[in-house]
Formats: C-alpha cells, structure tokens, sequence
C-alpha cells in the first residue's frame, strides 16, 4: 500500500469519527446542519467521493478489499441517516 493511500485511508477514519460526533450532537440538541438524506449517502463525503472517484485503478477496484471497505462505508452512511431521522424527529 503507497503511503498516499494509507495517508487517505487514515484521514477517511478521523473524518468519520467527526460524523459520529456531529450524529451526538443532533441526539442531543434535536438540530442538525445536514440533512438525513446527505447523510445517509455514502458518496457525499470526502472519503465517499475519493472510494467512488476515479483515483485509485481497477485492479483495486476489482479486490475484495476495495468491496468490503465500500460496503461497509455506505452501511455506516445508512445507519447515520438513520440516526439523524430520529434525532430530528425528537426521537433519540
């Protein structure tokens, strides 16, 4: 793995670990600056646009890494849409 994409890969993680803080905070004040549509897409953040983008070749593209990692990507945009619902339908 090139250092780039390890680089692109660890900043994915941190970037991620900020939805799940701005997920807390719709829980709790029931306001949110994002809508549950955006975020319930998986390609509407950084790392979704880069994993769907055309950087990285279709040798990685065609590995079972790649589909484990995209899989796993939209499943957790699923949930924080669905998270974010409820927060903002009062229902934490």
């Amino acid at each position: 793995m090139s250092d780039q994409l390890s680089q692109q890969i660890t900043d994915a993680i941190g970037a991620h670990g900020m939805w799940k803080m701005r997920l807390r905070t719709a829980i709790t004040t029931g306001q949110s600056d994002i809508t549950p549509a955006v975020a319930g897409c998986s390609d509407q953040c950084a790392f979704g646009k880069w994993l769907e983008g055309r950087e990285l070749g279709a040798d990685i593209r065609a590995g079972v890494p790649y589909q484990v990692v995209r899989r796993l990507h939209a499943d957790f945009h699923r949930s924080a849409g669905c998270v974010l619902a409820h927060a903002l339908a009062g229902r934490p």
